[in-house]
């Protein structure tokens, strides 16, 4: 019971999954309790972005153009096969008339891979650490390089602006050993 943190954050449990979000979640969307405003840049300008992440991520999927998601690269690796249950189901969607397709996986699967394909990938941190987490795939290999600090159990409380309000000047962080400022050149803001 209780709230458990992880490097990496939902990653770290649901990170096996990684579909691209649809062209059309960019527009302006009309809900039942309101209108979601268009974001200021369109599938088109990351759609380069989502194959180095694919790549980085070691995804794997089939080419089909779903959620209206026109790709200009294949998937980094093919479609995991499905398990029998998921395959027959598939072939019965099928034969009703609807389109099925592979969910596109992150997991390090293949000769050299870590995955043992156990049942214990979808809601739990991976054992082997063969699920494509951030912890795994992003922070790591940036720690390597000895030009990132990974600081745990500690909250932004604040991002200060330089005065003409154009740029970060400083975060504020409540951690285990009281409030400081953390200055830097660039600032990546990741939530969950």
């Amino acid at each position: 019971p209780g709230v458990h943190y992880f490097v990496g954050g939902n990653s770290k449990v649901y990170g096996a999954s990684l579909p691209r979000f649809s062209r059309y979640d960019f527009g302006v969307i009309k809900h039942q309790e309101g209108i979601s405003p268009a974001w200021p840049f369109t599938y088109d300008d990351l759609e380069p972005f989502y194959y180095k992440a694919e790549e980085l991520y070691r995804v794997h999927g089939d080419a089909q153009n779903i959620y209206g998601n026109n790709r200009t690269t294949p998937f980094p690796y093919p479609a995991m096969k499905h398990e029998p249950y998921v395959e027959e189901l598939g072939k019965r969607l099928t034969k009703a008339g609807v389109h099925p397709h592979s969910n596109s996986m992150g997991i390090d699967l293949g000769e050299t891979g870590k995955c043992i394909r156990c049942k214990t990938c979808d809601g739990f941190v991976c054992r082997k650490g063969a699920k494509s987490d951030a912890e795994i795939n992003a922070i790591n290999p940036a720690l390597l390089t000895g030009k990132v600090k990974l600081q745990t159990r500690a909250e932004v409380v604040k991002i200060e602006l330089t005065a003409d309000g154009k740029r970060v000047d400083y975060l504020l962080v409540n951690g285990p050993d009281g409030q400081y400022k953390v200055r830097g050149k660039k600032f990546v803001l990741s939530c969950g």
